[in-house]
């Protein structure tokens, strides 16, 4: 039996990646590792993703040098910062935070290349990714029956991350998961991606957050949609109108045990952008206190500070690298306008893409997941949602909006 490398990559990218990051999770979270430590088992998954991504590339040298170029600017702007501030630690965090977003780039052009030379087709990466978010919803949903996981909230409030050690990040990824798959299931209209739809809408509801009840709702609204049976859709639509009319004071109840934390605090917040932004843009506004820009420091405003400095300044006492939570912000201040305005345009023009393609549900989950990376962050900075920057850009590309290329 002939053994296909690049199945096997997909196959690792996608079938291994839930159950490496739960495990890190539960060990940052039962404080075996510290959280941002170095060598954790997703940290490890992710370097031996990220060399096989390069070998793929390199079958490609206009993408090899596409990425080369992108992995130079980073590597010579964090190395000119480290000449300024002479610390070697400074310098590895910077790589690191880098190296995040580089590694989004490698999953794209390896994945792309992989389709445009047709080493796999398009239909066993979407089978992969599927089964990743259903791996994903089980282990969080395991972990709640059997009361074993990690609370969303520390304060003990309803919602739960399971083994996962960011809850945020977590419900992005199966927020955009559960739209990829209704995606999926809009083409094929295949019964088992259904039921994996019905198991991401469960995991979602367990996680309690502002994100994972607007991704609920959506997928929600998107699964009617698309159902197969229009007239079972409609009927069933009607149904849930009438539970919702019959039932409203016991679902608000339940609702309000749900989203409890999110509910205290939109009804204590001053506005709804403090409401919104969950307190970031007080973030925002002391950086901009603190920040520098004179002398030296005028740089920042074209390339950043590095990573690790960002809006302070060298001689500044710090114990760690401290972010924002809003990646538009970090990147401005971390890597200067020049990166900022670059990934504006990335986000404007993955929209208008889908847009033109008239793939509204790929552009509703873009809008969704680019307006959580703008206003809370969580993305481009998380190993496990900033995956869906380059998968929905890849899905997009190479869909064509016909069930024949969709199929099972």
């Amino acid at each position: 039996m002939k053994i296909n490398k690049y199945k096997n990559y997909i196959y690792f990218l996608f079938l291994l990646s839930p159950f490496v990051d739960s495990l890190s999770g539960y060990l940052i979270l039962n404080n075996y590792l510290s959280e941002g430590s170095l060598a954790t088992p997703s940290q490890i998954y992710r370097a031996l993703v990220s060399i096989f991504s390069f070998l793929i590339i390199l079958h490609s040298k206009k993408y090899f040098l596409y990425l080369l170029l992108f992995s130079l600017y980073f590597l010579l702007l964090e190395t000119f910062i480290f000449l300024l501030h002479g610390s070697i630690y400074t310098y590895l965090i910077g790589l690191i935070y880098s190296y995040k977003i580089i590694y989004l780039f490698l999953l794209f052009f390896s994945i792309y290349v992989l389709l445009i030379k047709k080493y796999i087709n398009y239909s066993f990466l979407l089978i992969n990714i599927n089964i990743c978010i259903a791996l994903t919803s089980i282990i969080l949903i395991t972990s709640f029956v059997f009361n074993i996981g990690f609370p969303t909230y520390i304060d003990g409030a309803f919602g739960t991350k399971g083994f996962f050690a960011a809850g945020n990040g977590l419900g992005i990824y199966l927020g955009i998961g559960l739209l990829i798959s209704i995606f999926y299931y809009s083409n094929t209209k295949n019964k088992y991606l259904f039921l994996v739809c019905i198991l991401n809408i469960c995991a979602l509801s367990l996680i309690g957050t502002k994100t994972t009840f607007l991704f609920l709702t959506a997928g929600l609204v998107f699964l009617c949609f698309y159902f197969d049976n229009k007239l079972l859709s409609v009927i069933l639509s009607i149904i849930i109108i009438i539970c919702l009319f019959v039932f409203k004071d016991s679902i608000a109840s339940l609702l309000s045990k749900m989203f409890d934390v999110v509910l205290f605090r939109f009804n204590n917040s001053g506005s709804f952008s403090h409401f919104l932004l969950s307190s970031r843009d007080s973030y925002l506004i002391e950086a901009f206190k603190h920040v520098n820009y004179d002398g030296m420091y005028i740089i920042r405003i074209f390339f950043g500070l590095g990573a690790y400095y960002s809006f302070r300044n060298f001689d500044d006492y710090t114990i760690g690298i401290d972010i924002l939570e809003s990646d538009v912000s970090d990147i401005f201040f971390m890597y200067g306008i020049n990166i900022l305005v670059i990934y504006l345009f990335i986000m404007c023009f993955i929209v208008k893409f889908f847009i033109i393609k008239k793939q509204y549900l790929l552009m509703f989950a873009s809008i969704m997941l680019f307006g959580h990376s703008i206003l809370a962050g969580h993305v481009l900075f998380n190993g496990m949602s900033g995956i869906m920057i380059p998968l929905i850009v890849i899905i997009g590309i190479f869909s064509n909006n016909t069930r024949k290329r969709l199929s099972l």
